[in-house]
């Protein structure tokens, strides 16, 4: 029988010795990394998609909830990172339907059950709503996100397909709030209800122009002015219950910005805010926060 070489033997020892702590330093290292919590917020319009990393939330993607099929579903949990430890995950849905084709998903690729969000988890805040399990998860998510970031007293607008202003006292009671017509629910409803008029895009930036010289025009200011209207009318009204005057007003969703461009208010723009009530939630009701 040939004999090994001592080269060769000394050869192999080296190779299993890399591979072997090659291993274990992969692992340490891999458990070294802080775990990630994959958000999923599932609105209307729009899904967004986001994961929390130590202390930082990040949005990952954005997908349309109509017509969003498995293939598209696979890809954007993949995003949030296909070979790191995944800590958990949280879910807030305001279209039931939706939810059995992301449940089944979200279990598909990680192997877990998410927490869902609903009003009998930890917020952080106390409701007082008379029907808590009405509240929409955004909303609870908002709120939660916005006392965290901000504190109390709070008044929390989400200016998505509709527009919500939630109210957080001094001492976080989340006591109601109001519910409005979205921008975008103005605007195709007048095309869907009328034989005439168009769909029409928002305009971008300031008008000071009081009438239009076009249907679109017309159209466009229209919106503009009432919406502007109905969201200082509102805000107005919120700063009336005891201890909200001076309360932060912070904002978030779609429109946000855009209302914020044509309201002469004081208002934190949060793009992410609903992703950070999430993490915060999972947070509180996971025992690390």
């Amino acid at each position: 029988m040939a004999q090994r070489r001592p080269s060769a033997l000394i050869g192999g020892c080296i190779l299993m010795l890399h591979a072997f702590y090659g291993r274990r330093y992969h692992m340490k290292n891999r458990r070294s990394q802080p775990a990630r919590v994959v958000l999923i917020d599932v609105g209307n319009t729009s899904t967004t998609i986001g994961v929390r990393i130590g202390a930082k939330v990040r949005r990952v993607t954005d997908l349309a909830t109509v017509g969003t099929r498995g293939g598209s579903a696979r890809e954007a949990l993949d995003a949030v990172g296909a070979d790191e430890e995944v800590a958990g995950v949280v879910y807030a849905s305001v279209v039931p339907e939706c939810d059995s084709f992301w449940l089944k998903h979200i279990h598909s690729r990680f192997g877990i059950n998410p927490l869902v969000v609903d009003s009998r988890l930890n917020l952080g805040v106390r409701i007082v709503y008379p029907n808590a399990s009405s509240l929409g998860a955004d909303r609870l998510a908002n709120v939660c996100g916005a006392v965290r970031k901000y504190g109390a007293p709070v008044i929390v607008c989400d200016f998505g397909t509709a527009a919500t202003f939630d109210v957080v006292t001094r001492d976080k009671r989340f006591v109601g709030g109001v519910i409005a017509p979205g921008l975008g629910l103005m605007t195709d409803y007048m095309a869907d209800r009328t034989s005439q008029l168009p769909r029409i895009a928002l305009a971008g930036g300031r008008c000071d122009r009081v009438f239009g010289k076009s249907t679109v025009e017309a159209m466009q200011i229209g919106v503009r002015t009432g919406s502007r209207g109905m969201v200082r009318e509102i805000l107005a009204g919120l700063r009336t219950y005891s201890g909200l005057r001076r309360a932060r007003i912070c904002a978030t969703g779609g429109h946000a910005v855009w209302l914020k461009t044509n309201l002469a208010m004081k208002i934190t723009i949060d793009p992410d805010l609903t992703l950070f009530g999430l993490a915060a939630i999972h947070e509180l009701n996971s025992g690390t926060g």
